[in-house]
């Protein structure tokens, strides 16, 4: 097992309707096309979709300039989970990440030339909320397995947001680390900002969503973007829903590329999180005690 730093959050975390971006993003996680990138040939999701109410994003300012980071979703009142990816080389000594939930990215809502952003401007623009708390899976050493985080806020989300709802029961074999979808191909849908075009580098300035077929693998999910969709650099940390009996189930938080493959138009792979319900359940139960005791700046699990 990795040894973990603690470290003190010194900056203000939000969150974000959001991808992340080229600058932050690990060099395994899609093709590294552009500054901003999401969803590729995805529609756009309106302010009623319920899939948007519980996708969520990170925003970064390092020196004074902001950047699209990566994305997350709403599991509980004041909790988000996303990618360890996403924060494990976070240093809050010489960055703020944030959280939003508007459905601006920060590259056009907030980016200017030169950009000096102050954080009370960013405040000002988008719907945020702190984030007091981070722990990212102990036992994450760079590839999928168990690469997720979870981010605790300093308050709860607003009533008009929804928390993404896990597999039942029945569909989970945690013994056999297995699911009951195990083998079986089904849509799942994607959401995520930015690029809409890997070849131009085209971004979008609202969120999107696309739906393309993906296999289910134990603890990962494997989707198939040889269609001309899917996600793309910057959706890392993201979800993946799959609708039973006509209601939506969180099964996949966004990795990268699927073994080899490096475009966004080859196959991308998701860890499931049905699969680690035990950890998350102790993380947040852990985060929600480290807040009350310690207050807005206690000591943050990075990796």
């Amino acid at each position: 097992m990795k040894p973990v730093l603690q470290l003190t959050v010194l900056a203000c975390v939000f969150v974000s309707i959001v991808s992340c971006s080229k600058k932050n993003a690990r060099p395994d996680s899609f093709v590294q096309a552009t500054d901003s990138s999401s969803i590729i040939n995805g529609e756009i999701v309106l302010a009623d979709n319920e899939l948007g109410h519980s996708t969520v994003g990170l925003l970064v300012q390092i020196k004074n300039t902001w950047y699209q980071y990566c994305t997350g979703t709403i599991i509980a009142k004041n909790m988000i989970l996303t990618a360890a990816h996403c924060v494990a080389h976070t240093d809050p000594e010489r960055s703020n990440v944030v959280i939003n939930f508007s459905l601006n990215t920060v590259d056009n809502a907030v980016q200017g030339d030169p950009v000096q952003k102050h954080i009370e401007d960013v405040r000002a623009t988008f719907d945020t909320i702190d984030v007091v708390g981070i722990t990212a899976h102990p036992d994450y050493k760079g590839g999928v397995d168990y690469d997720m985080a979870i981010l605790r806020l300093k308050i709860d989300i607003p009533s008009t947001r929804k928390i993404a709802e896990f597999l039942p029961q029945n569909y989970i074999d945690a013994v056999g680390n297995k699911l009951t979808l195990d083998g079986e191909i089904k849509d799942v849908t994607l959401l995520g900002f930015g690029l809409i075009d890997e070849n131009t580098g085209e971004s979008s300035s609202v969120l999107r969503k696309t739906i393309v077929p993906a296999r289910f693998e134990g603890a990962v999910v494997v989707t198939d973007q040889t269609h001309g969709t899917g996600a793309c650099n910057g959706d890392s940390g993201g979800p993946a829903f799959v609708k039973i009996d006509d209601k939506n189930y969180l099964v996949g938080v966004t990795h990268g590329p699927y073994l080899d493959y490096k475009t966004c138009h080859e196959y991308g792979v998701y860890l499931n999180p049905n699969l680690y319900l035990d950890f998350i359940d102790k993380t947040m139960k852990k985060l929600d005690a480290m807040v009350i005791q310690g207050g807005q700046n206690f000591p943050a699990v990075f990796l």
